[in-house]
């Protein structure tokens, strides 16, 4: 009985591949750009390219900044406490509108 007890204790201990596998994951309705502007824009929010690329698949982060900027968007970067570029947007651009630059 004791093996037995023994064996189901370190049987739940193990993690099985289906939960290794499972990730909250959103699917995007909308370009990358269109999406980030709307998730980050004026909201105080940030993300990193590590919590990107898990929430919502986007692959290169900082590729999409770049884009966001050229738009003439303010994006802010600091790095966070574990060593990590966070990327926020302010809620005005550069000319100092709030009007959406990627229609959605």
């Amino acid at each position: 009985m004791h093996n037995v007890l023994w064996l189901i204790a370190m049987v739940a201990r193990i993690p099985t591949l289906k939960g290794d596998l499972k990730m909250s994951f959103t699917k995007l309705t909308t370009s990358q750009t269109q999406f980030l502007e709307s998730f980050l824009r004026g909201t105080g929010r940030e993300l990193t390219s590590v919590q990107a690329k898990a929430q919502f698949g986007i692959q290169n982060l900082r590729a999409r900044m770049t884009d966001i900027r050229q738009a003439n968007l303010v994006v802010k970067t600091r790095v966070n406490y574990a060593g990590r570029t966070a990327y926020s947007i302010t809620a005005r651009d550069t000319n100092g509108s709030r009007a959406r630059v990627f229609s959605d």
